[in-house]
């Protein structure tokens, strides 16, 4: 009897337990959420602010690149969306030109306002780039019948992008 009890209290109390909904005001999204450049090159991206809800919202937009990168934008970063509208921030980031090829580096913006905090990210790769030279210290060798051993040194570096290890 006991378990028959406890076996309706858990069914009745389950109808009326609802997830409660936690619905955004605010969607962020970039146009390119990845895509990859050369580190000499400018890279360009726009960010869309979507006010859904039906008040028009106030806040501050930031954006966040890796160390010694740059990222040019409009020097006014407060905004007031209206609702049902949307706000659309064109966005320059210049990398460091000694950033490392073959990583996916993170580009996060974002929009504050009094009560919460949105963030959405886009990723930007680094092609690598590797570029090896190699030269010899000393251009001519000499064997004769006295001499049959020559010593020679290689001179090999990587002038590219990307750190590689060789065997």
């Amino acid at each position: 009897m006991v378990s028959i009890c406890c076996i309706f209290l858990l069914i009745s109390s389950g109808q009326d337990c609802q997830a409660q909904e936690n619905k955004n005001p605010i969607v962020l999204s970039f146009i390119k959420t990845n895509d990859s450049i050369k580190s000499s090159e400018l890279y360009f991206n726009i960010l869309k602010i979507h006010n859904i809800s039906t008040k028009p919202i106030n806040g501050s937009v930031f954006f966040k690149s890796p160390e010694n990168w740059k990222v040019i934008s409009f020097s006014e970063n407060d905004a007031t969306i209206l609702p049902g509208d949307s706000l659309s921030i064109p966005f320059r980031v210049s990398p460091n030109a000694d950033a490392l090829g073959g990583i996916s580096y993170i580009i996060s913006a974002t929009f504050k306002t009094k009560e919460r905090q949105i963030t959405a990210n886009t990723y930007l790769t680094l092609p690598s780039k590797p570029r090896w030279e190699f030269s010899a210290i000393k251009n001519n060798l000499f064997f004769t019948e006295n001499s049959t051993i020559a010593s020679f040194e290689v001179k090999l570096s990587n002038k590219g992008n990307t750190k590689e290890l060789i065997k």
